[in-house]
Order: C-alpha cells, then structure tokens, then sequence
C-alpha cells in the first residue's frame, strides 16, 4: 500500500492510497471464500458452486467490496500514522476501481481539519461571580408555593376569591376581530395565576352558573406567541369552583414532599440552602459564560463546515422525539443554516476549554469523581457503588472526568479555583 498525504488548502489534507495488484487479490481471495460457503446458485450445492460461477455472475460486486473493505481497513489506521483527526467526513475525489479484474486500486480523499490554536490571556480576566443572598421572603414564597400545590380542594357554593381553582366555559369567543370556536386559555385555571390577567379581576365574586362578558388583550409574555398583543373578548361561565384548603406544616405534609426536615424552622432552613446554592451556581455560571465570551472575542479562529454539520446533526437527532407526523421535523439543511452561529460558538467555546485543560495540565482527583458520581446516584435514587461500577463498564467514568475537568477549568477563569491548585489530583 503506498500512500500519500498533503496540503490541499487551508485546513485541509489530501490522502491518495494505492493498493498494489497482490493486495487487492489478497483480499478479493478472502470474500470469495467466504461467498463460497454462503451463495445460492440454482443447480448447485450450497457451499459447492464452482469459483468460476461465483466470479461469472457476481465478480463485479466481489471486486467492489473489495476496495470497501481495504478502504475500512486502512483509513484510520492511516489517519492515525500521521497524526491527522478528521473535523468531518472524508470527500473522495478521485477512486480507480477496475471491475472486470483484479488490478491496482487507489483512492483520492479530502478531509478537512481542525486549525492549530493557542489561547492567550486567559488568565486574571477579572471576572468573579457575584455575590448572592436569599431573602426571607424569598424562603416565603417558596413554602406557599409548595403549600399550595399540596392543597385540598373542596367543591364550594361561595363566591370565587382569589385562590379558587375554577373550572370555565367559554363561548362566543373573538380574538382579533374575528369569531372562533376556542379560547386559547386554560378551562380551569386558579384565580389570581391566570396567564390572562383579566380573568384573574373578573372573577372574583361570580357563583357556579354566573355568566359574563369580558374584554381581554393577550400579554406579550403570554405563553402562545401567536396571540401576544392580540385583543379578544368571550363569555365565561362558572361550572365549578374549589376552594383550597391548605395542610400544615406536620410530619404528615414533610413525608408527603419528601425533605428530611422534622418542623417548620428546619424545612426553612433547607429551602434557603437549596436556593442559595443555586443562586451560586446561577451566578458562576453567568460569570463563566462572560469568561468564555470574552475569550471567544479575543481568539478568533476558524471552525471546519464538517464539525459544524457533525453539531448540528447530533442536534437534530436528540430533538427528534419533540416532532411527529403532524408536526414534522425540518430537513438537516434547514437545521445547519438555522443552528451553525450556535454550533460555531459551541464548537469555539470547546476547543478553548479544552486548550486551557491540556496546558494548564489541570487534573481531576478520585475524590472529586466520586463525589461527582454520587451526587448524580442521588438524584436519581441509585446505589452509589452500583451506579459507579456500571459507569466504570459502560466507559461513561472517563466522560465524567473529562466534564469535570472543563469545570474546573471554568472555575480558574472565574477566579473560583487557583491554577496552581487545578493540576493536583491529591
């Protein structure tokens, strides 16, 4: 096999293989054999039809899947001796495949590359997260929050107050000066919560069986962009009202939400960790991602159209499962011009992280993937050491270092973690 690897423009490499006449007879003896053993040709034995047979009716395709399969077999191994990692797949320009016999076979491929980049002034970007603090009535909102969505509700003959869950008829209904049959809006909605906040004044104080007119305007964030800031009007009717009543903080409710709290001061308490804690990784997060902005501003440099589709691709099929028949996903084309601005930046915002891992040699410790591993076994209600020995088989350990690695290098940019400390593994 002789081969041959050269510039063919800006970031990219042109391979050109040969197969010598011995090669390609070598291989092209191996799948005759293996056709010998597996065709069917009527008036023959399976596994005793004659060479020439074989050669005479299916030679042609033999010979294609012979230069297929020296092409499998060589490719990467090639790729790999010269230090070459493709950013897409392989454009063959020039293939010599003689069909009728065994002859030298050789191959043209183009493949694009991903350009040698050196990150500079990465360091002391003076950017930190802000400080963040939880507010009691924060902490306040959160506890109703969830008393309310644990309420009992209690059919009730009163007048509707803010809180009732009421169950609606629409009728006559007009959005935007023209009649239709649906009121894009919820039949049953609480009051107060309404995402049309007419309904939310009009209301209070009707009784099962009320009817009313009403007059509304979608608002711009209403939740059907295709109505925002369109007026409407409808008659409601109350068919239902339920009123909430609220359980108290006992044992009972803390089982029912699952905390490990035992009274109210604790469940407080565990609120405001939680939602300072994610204030914090809300705010270093921000911080990160005008870190990696600021870099991506002052290292400009070039993203192959092979890693891009690959992006995009990779996109579209984890999408794939919000689409159906009536709602039909867009062609792969439509995907690239829509999303290559995102899968640029991503693919930049990558290989800068991934430059910054590599020089700066940071590490990860055991520790810290054993602790990352269980905090994901908890989420999920795992056993520890089950989740992290089928991690360790499935290979997915290695991803997971690789994740934690990109954040701690995140964390250097911020100011979170000191570069010096980065490369210990302790």
């Amino acid at each position: 096999m002789n081969v041959k690897v050269e510039s063919a423009g800006e970031w990219k490499k042109a391979i050109s293989v040969e197969f010598t006449k011995e090669e390609v007879q070598k291989e092209f003896d191996a799948i005759l054999a293996s056709a010998k053993k597996n065709v069917d040709v009527q008036g023959f034995r399976k596994g005793k039809v004659p060479e020439k047979v074989i050669i005479s009716r299916y030679g042609e395709n033999l010979i294609i899947e012979t230069a297929e399969n020296l092409f499998a077999d060589s490719f990467a191994k090639i790729l790999k001796e010269n230090d070459i990692n493709p950013a897409g797949d392989p454009i063959f320009e020039e293939s010599k495949v003689n069909t009728k016999e065994i002859a030298p076979i050789s191959f043209k491929a183009i493949v694009e590359i991903d350009p040698e980049i050196k990150i500079k002034d990465y360091k002391n970007l003076g950017i930190k997260a802000e400080k963040v603090k939880v507010e009691d009535s924060e902490i306040e909102a959160v506890i109703e929050a969830v008393k309310s969505q644990r309420a009992e509700l209690n059919e009730t003959n009163e007048p509707v107050k803010e809180g009732d869950v009421v169950s609606l008829k629409y009728e006559n209904v007009v959005i935007d000066g023209e009649n239709t049959q649906k009121l894009p809006a919820p039949y049953a909605i609480e009051v107060g919560k309404s995402p049309l906040p007419e309904l939310n004044s009009e209301l209070v104080g009707l009784k099962i069986g009320d009817k009313k007119d009403i007059s509304f305007v979608f608002p711009t964030d209403y939740p059907i962009a295709d109505y925002v800031n369109k007026p409407g009007s409808a008659t409601i009717e109350i068919l239902q009202v339920r009123a909430k009543t609220l359980l108290p903080l006992d044992e009972e409710f803390f089982t029912q939400i699952g905390t490990t709290a035992k009274n109210e001061d604790e469940l407080r308490e565990i609120v405001r960790e939680n939602m300072l804690q994610k204030k914090k990784n809300d705010a270093k997060e921000a911080a990160s991602e005008k870190a990696i902005d600021k870099l991506l501003a002052a290292n400009e440099f070039f993203v192959p159209e092979g890693r891009v589709k690959y992006y995009v691709e990779n996109l579209r099929d984890r999408e794939a499962r919000y689409y159906n028949a009536k709602n039909p996903q867009p062609p792969l084309e439509e995907y690239i011009e829509n999303k290559k601005d995102e899968a640029a930046r991503n693919i930049r915002r990558f290989r800068i992280l991934d430059y910054i891992v590599k020089t700066e040699n940071i590490k990860v410790a055991q520790a810290e993937l054993d602790e990352y591993i269980e905090s994901i076994a908890k989420a999920y209600n795992y056993p520890f050491e089950k989740f992290k020995e089928s991690l360790r088989k499935s290979g997915e350990t290695l991803h997971l270092r690789e994740e934690l690695k990109i954040a701690k290098a995140l964390d250097c940019l911020i100011g979170e973690v000191k570069w010096e400390d980065a490369s210990k593994a302790e």
